[in-house]
């Protein structure tokens, strides 16, 4: 198992284009923020996404504050998505665009589904707006039968 970090990350403004978006992102300022960070993360990365889902953290059991909007990013499995998963300051910027684009937006999930199993990376919003990396807590832990998870930690493994 790997073990978790917790970095902070600084926001970046890239040059952005437009790429097709799956209906379920939600406003026209989310939309632009996610076509920005899917094109950012193809022209830099030769990362492609495969699908875009909205979700509500709360349902999840989280409650970060006036933010009310996560997404999931489902990768398309290959060598450069392994790479750029790897690369947490880099998901980190990324996040941290779509977040600072989408002012709802409390966590950003990076999903990779592959024939060996999925792998995800999970990034929040703290208290003060900067985007950091969950945690991973164990699903045996006990720690993992918090309910709700504390602000900051996802189960995996």
């Amino acid at each position: 198992m790997r073990k978790p970090i917790s970095l902070l990350c600084a926001a970046f403004s890239l040059t952005l284009f437009s790429m097709p978006v799956q209906a379920s992102v939600k406003g026209e300022a989310c939309r632009s923020a996610v076509e920005g960070m899917q094109a950012t993360m193809a022209r830099a990365n030769g990362v492609q996404v495969s699908g875009v889902e909205s979700f509500n953290p709360a349902d999840l059991g989280y409650a970060p504050r006036d933010r009310t909007l996560g997404y999931t990013f489902s990768l398309v499995a290959d060598s450069d998505t392994v790479n750029l998963l790897n690369s947490p300051v880099t998901m980190c910027n990324y996040a941290q665009q779509v977040a600072d684009g989408c002012h709802s937006v409390a966590m950003v999930t990076f999903w990779l589904d592959s024939e060996e199993g999925g792998w995800g990376e999970t990034y929040g919003v703290d208290e003060g707006d900067t985007m950091f990396k969950f945690n991973c807590i164990g699903s045996g832990s006990p720690e993992a039968r918090q309910n709700p998870l504390p602000w900051g930690s996802v189960i995996c493994g």
